[in-house]
C-alpha cells in the first residue's frame, strides 16, 4: 500500500467497491469505514486537518494522528477543482466510480459542470452523496459551520456539561455522526443503483444528523404530559435524566455508578464495608428505590471514595454491578478486556514488523464471518497518476435494470429486528 498501487487482491465485504472521497473533516469518517471494509477509496489530496504530530519522525512523515486515524489504507491523487488538471481528475475518476461522497459549498459543483447531473451522462449508475451543514436548499444553505456550531444547533450543547457551561462532545463527534451517515447512504444509494441501474444524488444535512442523535430529548418534550420529567431538559452535567447514572470521583480517578439493573448486590456491598447511609435500603423494593435515587446515589458516592478507581471498577465487576472506570488513552490503550477482544492492531509503514517502528491503532470498526478484512493500513504520502487508477478501473457493464424509478433506496430489503 505504500506504493499508493491498488491491491490486486482487495479484502472486505465491500471489496470493488470504487469511491471517490471529495470530503474535509466533515465526511472523512465515511469514507474511512468504507475503505477498512475493503472499498477502494481515492481521496482528494490536502483536505482536511493533519492532527497532533507522531512522536516517531518516521511515522510522522507518513502524516499526522488524524491522517493515520482518518486516512490509512486510502489513495491520493490530485483533485483541486480550482485547477484544469484537478477538474479533469474528478471527470476521469467519476466516469468509473460507484460513489462519490463530497462536502462541497452547495452549488460550487454545479458551478464547475461537476455536479452529479454532469456526471451520470458518462455514468448513469453514479451514486453522489453530498454532505452539507445545512442541506442544499433552504435559507441556511450558504452558512457555514464547523463541529462545535453543529454541536449548538443540533441540540447536543443544550444538554451537555453544567448548566452555566455548555460542553462539545470531544472529538469531533458530530462530523463524526455525519460522515457515518454518508457511508449508510452510500451503501443505501449503490445496492438502489444495482437494483435500478440508476444512480442517484444524495443531500445529507448534518445539522439533521446531528439533531437525530440526542436520544429520548425530544420524547420528552413532545411528551411531557405523560413522563416524569421536564419538559425542556436541563444540562446536569454526567447525571443522567433518571437519575440513575453518574459519573463520580474516587479515591483517585473517576466511576460511572448505577444501582441498575440490580440494585440489591450493590446495597448488600455498601453496608459490608460500613456505609452506613445505605442500610436504609435493604429489602426496599425497586418502586421505593426509584422514589428515593437521589438518597441512594449519595450513599453510592461515599463507596467509591473508600478505594481507587480501577479497584472499585474491579469489584464492581466481581459482583456483577455496572460500574465503569474513567480511564485515560494510555490506560484504554492496555486495558486487558480491549487486549482479550483484539480490539487493537498494529500498523506497520513498510508493511513488516521489522522495519521499524509501529502505529497501535483500533482495528476495523466491524467484523465480518465470511469477509475477513485486512490490517490497517498507513497513509499515502505521495499522489498517485489518476490514469493509472483508472486503468485498473474498466467500465462497468451495463446490467438489466431489476427495480423501477421512485423505489426507495431499501425497497425489498428484509430485516429481522432483535435489538433492544
Amino acid at each position: 500500500m505504500m506504493s499508493g498501487a491498488i491491491s490486486a487482491e482487495p479484502v472486505g465485504p465491500l471489496a470493488g467497491l470504487r469511491v471517490v472521497d471529495m470530503t474535509d473533516d466533515l465526511g472523512r469518517f465515511g469514507t474511512k469505514l468504507l475503505a477498512e471494509s475493503g472499498a477502494q477509496v481515492v481521496r482528494a489530496a490536502g483536505r482536511g486537518e493533519r492532527g497532533a504530530p507522531m512522536a516517531e519522525p518516521q511515522l510522522d512523515r507518513l502524516g499526522g494522528v488524524l491522517d493515520w486515524w482518518f486516512d490509512g489504507g486510502k489513495h491520493k491523487v490530485d483533485l483541486d477543482l480550482d485547477t484544469t488538471t484537478g477538474r479533469d481528475n474528478y471527470r476521469a475518476l467519476s466516469a468509473r466510480a460507484d460513489v462519490i461522497i463530497e462536502t462541497e459549498r452547495p452549488g460550487r459543483l454545479a458551478e464547475l459542470g461537476l455536479d452529479h447531473e454532469d456526471l451520470v451522462t458518462a455514468n448513469p449508475r453514479l451514486t453522489q452523496i453530498s454532505l452539507t451543514p445545512y442541506g442544499r436548499t433552504g435559507p441556511l444553505a450558504q452558512w457555514e459551520s464547523s463541529d462545535l456550531v453543529a454541536g449548538a444547533m443540533g441540540g447536543v450543547l443544550s444538554l451537555t456539561g453544567m448548566p452555566d457551561q455548555p460542553l462539545n462532545s470531544w472529538g469531533g463527534q458530530n462530523h463524526n455522526f455525519g460522515g457515518f451517515a454518508a457511508a449508510i447512504a452510500a451503501l443505501a444509494g449503490v445496492r438502489s443503483s444495482r437494483r435500478t441501474g440508476r444512480g442517484q444524488l444524495v443531500d445529507l444535512s448534518l445539522h439533521e444528523v446531528v439533531t437525530g442523535s440526542i436520544e429520548n430529548l425530544f420524547f420528552q418534550y413532545f411528551y411531557d404530559d405523560v413522563l416524569p420529567l421536564p419538559k425542556v431538559a436541563q444540562r446536569q452535567g454526567s447525571l443522567h435524566w433518571l437519575g440513575a447514572y453518574l459519573v463520580a470521583p474516587a479515591k483517585t480517578g473517576h466511576v460511572m455508578i448505577t444501582p441498575t439493573p440490580q440494585a440489591e448486590q450493590l446495597i448488600d456491598w455498601m453496608v459490608e464495608v460500613g456505609i452506613d447511609s445505605a442500610k436504609p435500603f435493604v429489602g426496599l423494593p425497586v418502586e421505593e428505590l426509584l422514589d428515593r435515587m437521589p438518597e441512594l446515589m449519595s450513599a453510592v458516592k461515599e463507596l467509591l471514595l473508600t478505594d481507587d478507581a480501577g479497584a472499585m471498577f474491579a469489584e464492581g465487576q466481581a459482583r456483577h454491578i455496572a460500574f465503569g472506570e474513567v480511564q485515560t488513552v494510555a490506560q484504554a490503550a492496555d486495558n486487558p478486556q480491549y487486549e482479550f477482544r483484539q480490539l487493537y492492531d498494529k500498523s506497520h509503514p513498510a508493511g513488516n514488523e521489522a522495519a521499524g517502528p509501529s502505529v497501535k491503532l483500533p482495528a476495523r470498526l466491524v467484523r465480518y464471518q465470511g469477509t475477513p478484512v485486512g490490517k490497517p493500513q498507513p497513509p499515502v504520502v505521495e499522489p498517485e497518476d489518476v490514469a493509472d487508477i483508472v486503468g485498473q478501473w474498466p467500465e462497468r457493464p451495463a446490467e438489466p435494470v431489476v427495480g423501477s424509478v421512485g423505489e426507495r433506496p431499501l425497497e425489498g430489503l428484509r430485516v429481522i429486528d432483535l435489538s433492544w
